[in-house]
C-alpha cells in the first residue's frame, strides 16, 4: 500500500500503486513551530486574513500515483483562487494541511474543493491543523491524522475591536458546510462548541462518538496510508461494486432503497452539488416511484476504472428499459455513467455521481402493451437457441404454444437476450392462468408486460 511519509526534517513523499514501485519526492519542510493557544492563534481571524500573511501552497506530482499538495501557514481569501488553480488538473492528489487557522471563508472554499474533487487530507506527523485548516481538512473524503498530529476546532470569531467575538451568521456559514459533508447536528455541536479563545482538540474516541470519519496511524506508523489496496484486488471490488448496483437499480423500489443506502457515502457530489446521502435518497426514491419497472444492463466493454488514493473512478455506458403500468408510459435507451467510489473501508460508497442519456427510444404511451408468460431467456448463440428449443418443447407438454425471439423485439424487455415467451393476452388475469398451466413443465414462468415490436412473434421467431 503506498504511504505517505512525513517524518525528519524534510518533506518526504513516497507513492505508490503498481507492484511495490515507489516514486519518490522531496520538498523542503519547514518545521512546524507550536505555540500557545492565547494572541497566536487569535491573531489569525475566522473570517478574514491579511494576504500579506498568504498560505504556501506547494504540488508535488507523481507519474504513478497522485499528487500531494502541501499547504502551510494562515489561509486568506486569496489562497481560495490559489488552490483552486494549482488543483484544476490534478486528476487525483492528497492534501496535507499545517495551519493555526486563518480565513473561514478561506477553508470553507477549500474543504468544499477538496470535497468535490474527492481528495483525501492529512495532518502530518507532529503537526497541527487547527480552526480553519481544520476545517478544510474536513472536506476530505478520506482524513488522516498523522503520529502526534493534532486537529482542533472552535467557533466562529471575528474581530471586535481587538477582542475576539463570536459571530452567529459565521456559525451559520460553518454549520451548513459541515451539513453538506454529511457530519451529523451533533458533530456540528462538536466543531462549534469551543469559545474563540479555547480550542477542542480532536481524540479517536470524540471521532467515533460523533461520526467524523478519521484514519488514525498506529504509534509505530511513520508513514500514512492514501490509498486502499489495488491492482487485482481493488479491481475485484469495484467489478463486485458495480454488478450489485445494478442489481439495486433493477430491483423493486423498496428493495432498491434499501441496498443503495448502503452504497452511498454520507455526502455525495451529486451531478455537481454537494449533497447530503438523505437527500439523493429522496431523488432516487422520486424516480422510482414514477418508473416503478426498471431494468440496466451494464455494456461491459465500456466499463473503464481507476483506483487510486483510497478511491476508484468508474465510468461507462449502459442500456436501461423503464416503464410505468399505471401511467401507461415507457422509455428505454442508452446512458453514460460517471461515479467515484471510496474503497477505504469495509463497505465501498458512493462519493460522486452524474449520468446522461445518449440516446433514447422507444419512448411513448403503453397503452398497446400485452401480457407475457415468461417460460426463459438465455445469453445469445448456439448455446442460447438449444436451450430455448428444449424449453418450447417442454412447454407443449402442458399444451402451451411458446415461441422464442429476441429480447430486443420486444419493447419492456431487456435486450440483449434471447427469451421464451408465451403469449400475448390482453389483460394480466389470463396471462396468470397460463402460466399456472404452464408452470408444472417450466418452473419459474412469471408474467410481465411487453410489446412486440415487429408486428406479431411468429413472423420472427428464433425457435418454435
Amino acid at each position: 500500500m503506498p504511504p505517505l511519509d512525513f517524518s525528519g526534517g524534510r518533506f518526504r513523499v513516497k507513492v505508490g500503486f503498481l507492484e511495490g514501485q515507489r516514486a519518490q519526492h522531496v520538498m523542503p519542510y519547514v518545521p512546524f513551530q507550536r505555540r500557545g493557544l492565547g494572541a497566536g492563534l487569535l491573531l489569525v481571524s475566522m473570517l478574514a486574513a491579511n494576504t500579506a500573511f498568504a498560505a504556501s501552497i506547494e504540488v508535488s506530482r507523481s507519474q504513478d500515483g497522485p499528487a500531494v499538495v502541501v499547504i502551510q501557514g494562515p489561509l486568506v481569501l486569496d489562497d481560495i483562487e490559489d488552490f483552486r488553480t494549482k488543483i484544476m488538473t490534478l486528476p487525483n492528489a492528497v492534501v496535507a494541511l499545517q495551519s493555526d487557522g486563518g480565513s473561514l471563508v478561506a477553508g470553507i472554499r477549500i474543504g468544499t474543493l477538496i470535497r468535490m474533487r474527492n481528495f483525501p487530507t492529512l495532518v502530518p506527523n507532529g503537526s497541527r491543523c487547527a480552526s480553519a485548516c481544520a476545517i478544510a481538512w474536513l472536506g476530505g473524503t478520506r482524513r488522516f491524522l498523522g503520529e502526534r498530529s493534532q486537529v482542533g476546532f472552535h467557533a466562529a470569531y471575528r474581530d471586535d475591536e481587538g477582542r475576539p467575538a463570536e459571530t452567529g451568521v459565521g456559525n451559520a456559514l460553518l454549520g451548513s458546510y459541515l451539513g453538506q459533508l454529511g457530519l451529523s447536528d451533533t458533530a456540528v455541536v462538536y466543531v462549534t462548541k469551543a469559545a474563540p479563545t479555547t480550542m477542542t482538540w480532536l481524540t479517536a474516541k470524540d471521532a467515533s462518538n460523533y461520526g467524523i470519519d478519521v484514519s488514525l496511524l498506529s504509534a509505530n506508523e511513520t508513514t500514512a496510508t492514501t490509498s486502499s489496496p489495488v491492482g487485482q484486488q481493488a479491481d475485484q471490488r469495484i467489478g463486485e461494486f458495480v454488478a450489485d448496483w445494478l442489481k439495486a437499480l433493477s430491483l423493486p423500489d423498496t428493495q432498491a432503497l434499501e441496498s443503495l443506502t448502503r452504497m452511498y457515502a454520507n455526502s455525495v457530489l451529486y451531478y455537481g452539488k454537494p449533497t447530503s446521502r438523505e437527500m439523493v435518497l429522496a431523488d432516487k426514491r422520486r424516480f422510482f416511484e414514477r418508473w416503478p419497472e426498471r431494468i440496466y444492463k451494464l455494456r461491459p466493454e465500456t466499463l473503464t476504472t481507476s483506483c487510486d488514493a483510497g478511491a476508484c473512478s468508474l465510468s461507462g455506458i449502459l442500456d436501461w428499459n423503464a416503464s410505468s403500468p399505471v401511467r401507461m408510459v415507457q422509455a428505454s435507451g442508452v446512458a453514460k455513467f460517471e461515479y467515484v467510489v471510496a474503497i477505504a473501508g469495509t463497505l465501498p460508497r458512493i462519493t460522486s455521481e452524474t449520468s446522461s442519456v445518449v440516446e433514447r427510444q422507444n419512448t411513448g404511451s403503453t397503452k398497446g402493451l400485452k401480457w407475457w408468460v415468461i417460460l426463459a431467456s438465455f445469453k445469445m448463440g448456439a448455446e442460447g437457441l438449444e436451450a430455448s428449443t428444449k424449453v418450447i418443447s417442454s412447454a407443449e407438454r402442458c399444451g402451451a404454444r411458446a415461441v422464442g425471439d429476441l429480447s430486443s423485439n420486444f419493447l419492456g424487455f431487456a435486450p440483449g437476450l434471447q427469451v421464451v415467451v408465451v403469449g400475448a393476452f390482453s389483460d394480466k388475469s389470463a396471462a396468470e392462468r397460463a402460466r399456472v398451466a404452464v408452470a408444472p413443465c417450466v418452473p419459474g414462468a412469471f408474467i410481465k408486460q411487453g410489446s412486440y415490436l415487429q408486428g406479431a412473434v411468429s413472423g420472427s421467431t428464433l425457435a418454435r
